[in-house]
């Protein structure tokens, strides 16, 4: 598959870009489309940003969630390409140091997709992009992001998920779902996440997660941050960190000890799947959960991992048009993506 160029494997951005008004960052985005121009953006990514879709719910309907998510990425272009720009301090339009590759072209089976997402962020990386936001669709699909990055690098990627759940499922007769894929990165890229040791879980509920998947990580030695909405809200499970300290500073340092410890490859890989937040905030995901996390509590925490150089790829799961209201998780999808782009430069680490 690596003989094949990028454009082969993604299809062309589907939005009217003319029907913006100025200062939208659609205004400034470079775009895969199907004229000439926007099939060379993928001669230039050095030091872009670039949006990858993978409009795929085949897992989340294999795991029995709510389906959907297969229209994520275009609900995510409606609100992010209407968000106003910024100018930096080169003069600039943030936008323009943007790119949109479009979607991934779907593979008759779930596997061989993740196959065609892995080789679509390893060619965006290894072309010198700054960073891959890859928007879905099922929350599998980060077995295939993760196994890209791995591909662009050697050593340990740590990998942070934001999620109410611990998608460590196991694949049972084959049959990849939208709770495997950190289970399918232990089992298959082991040595690329020490094991597990490498993984830290943010906003899992007690409930939402079955036994035997808690019983998983603390043998693997996955990091959890447990959220209870309790009087003392969180608690911590394999990160080696000061328990007292705020959830922030527990990151920090965790990504700290993950940083010194042998083997690192200098870069790191954050998972968001959206119903990590309060339902009230994103009811529009595959599993909305009522004692989910405000949007203050987890910003910024994201905003420091986002403030990173190290961080490469982000992805967005569970995106689900069908249940949202007023496109408020795809206006909130969008906004941590673009402001995640725009930590200070002090920050930026």
């Amino acid at each position: 598959m690596s003989s094949f160029p990028l454009s082969s494997l993604l299809s062309p951005v589907r939005f009217n870009l003319s029907a913006l008004r100025e200062e939208m960052v659609g205004k400034n985005i470079v775009v895969h489309s199907d004229d000439a121009a926007g099939q060379k953006i993928f001669e230039s990514l050095t030091d872009k940003h670039v949006i990858v879709g993978v409009p795929d719910d085949r897992g989340v309907a294999l795991n029995f969630g709510h389906t959907g998510a297969a229209s994520g990425p275009d609900a995510f272009r409606q609100a992010f390409f209407r968000l106003y720009d910024v100018r930096m301090p080169d003069d600039s339009w943030c936008g323009s140091r943007w790119v949109d590759a479009g979607d991934i072209v779907l593979r008759d089976g779930i596997a061989e997709t993740h196959a065609v997402l892995a080789e679509v962020v390893h060619k965006i990386l290894s072309a010198g992009a700054a960073r891959v936001y890859v928007i879905g669709g099922g929350h599998d699909f980060s077995f295939g992001s993760y196994a890209g990055h791995v591909k662009s690098c050697q050593g340990i990627v740590p990998i942070l998920n934001f999620d109410a759940h611990f998608d460590l499922r196991p694949v049972t007769e084959g049959v990849i779902n939208s709770g495997t894929p950190f289970r399918r990165v232990i089992e298959n890229l082991g040595q690329r996440i020490a094991d597990g040791r490498a993984l830290f879980e943010i906003g899992i509920q007690r409930e939402r997660n079955p036994q035997s998947l808690w019983d998983y990580a603390m043998s693997k030695g996955v990091s959890v941050a447990e959220y209870t909405a309790g009087r003392e809200a969180w608690r911590f499970w394999n990160t080696h960190v000061d328990a007292k300290r705020p959830l922030a500073e527990q990151i920090s340092e965790w990504l700290t000890l993950q940083s010194r410890a042998s083997g690192f490859s200098g870069h790191l890989h954050l998972s968001i799947d959206l119903d990590v937040f309060n339902v009230a905030a994103a009811m529009g995901t595959s599993a909305s959960t009522s004692f989910g996390l405000p949007v203050e509590t987890l910003w910024p925490c994201m905003e420091d991992v986002l403030s990173r150089k190290i961080c490469r790829v982000v992805d967005v799961a569970e995106l689900c048009p069908a249940r949202d209201v007023q496109a408020q998780t795809a206006r909130l999808a969008a906004a941590l993506v673009f402001r995640g782009a725009l930590c200070p430069e002090s920050s930026v680490r």
